[in-house]
């Protein structure tokens, strides 16, 4: 594959921001899973597919692919952005599933 063709590739690929203050007070996992969140949040949000009170629903496969870590780092990173009050979690539905919101003033 030429360099142009790997390029294209990578192109394709979705672009996460991640803060640096985040990353720098939680962990660099951390700070990347709530971008990653951020994302699916204002996707569904586009999509109409919140909940009413903002919650987004999301499934740890998808956070895994998404992510690239394991389910060990993808909950380790959840428990830090839980205690540090910026990631929300509620389970709703039968069964059960997860869903997911972000508190935007801790991200700024």
């Amino acid at each position: 594959m030429d360099l142009l063709a790997r390029a294209r590739c990578l192109m394709e690929q979705p672009v996460y921001y991640v803060s640096r203050r985040l990353a720098t007070i939680y962990g660099p996992r951390a700070a990347f899973l709530a971008a990653i969140i951020m994302d699916e949040i204002i996707q569904q949000d586009h999509f109409k597919k919140l909940d009413d009170e903002g919650y987004a629903l999301l499934f740890h496969n998808d956070l895994i692919e998404k992510s690239g870590m394991s389910l060990h780092q993808l909950q380790s990173a959840k428990k830090v952005l839980i205690g540090g009050r910026i990631l929300f979690v509620k389970m709703k539905g039968l069964p059960a599933k997860q869903w997911y919101k972000l508190n935007p003033a801790k991200l700024i």
